[in-house]
C-alpha cells in the first residue's frame, strides 16, 4: 500500500506525475495489485497480544482516508483537468472497494 500512496500525488515529491495526473489510480486499485489487508492489522500491537500501536493505526487511517477520497473523486479530477472551462467536475465513483473500505473501517473502529 506505501508504494501506491507514494506514487498517487499528482505531482510526486521528485516531481514527476503520480496515478492522479494520468488517471490510472483507479485502474490500478480495480486491477487488483491493491490487496485487502484487513485480516493483517490485529498485528498492529504495541507488543504481541498488548495494546494496539496507535501511531500505526492513525498512519494508516490517515492513508487509507487519502486513498479513499482520491479513488472516489479520481473521475472527477479528470473530467475538470481535460476542460476546466466547462465548470463540471462529473461524477465521482460510486462504490468504493472492500481493499480500501474494509481496512478503513477496521482502523476507525480499533
Amino acid at each position: 500500500m506505501t508504494a501506491i500512496v507514494e506514487d498517487m500525488p499528482i505531482v510526486k515529491l521528485d516531481g514527476s506525475p503520480g496515478l492522479l495526473a494520468t488517471y490510472r489510480l483507479g485502474p490500478l486499485i480495480d486491477s487488483g495489485k491493491l490487496p485487502d489487508l484487513t485480516s493483517e492489522m490485529d498485528k498492529l500491537r504495541v507488543t504481541p497480544g498488548g495494546d494496539y500501536d496507535l501511531e500505526a493505526i492513525t498512519a494508516l487511517f490517515r492513508d487509507y482516508s487519502f486513498l479513499a477520497s482520491a479513488y472516489l473523486l479520481e473521475p472527477c479530477w479528470e473530467t475538470w483537468s481535460k476542460d476546466s472551462t466547462a465548470g463540471m467536475y462529473g461524477l465521482g465513483r460510486p462504490v468504493l472497494p472492500r481493499c480500501i473500505a474494509s481496512p478503513l473501517v477496521k482502523a476507525a473502529d480499533m
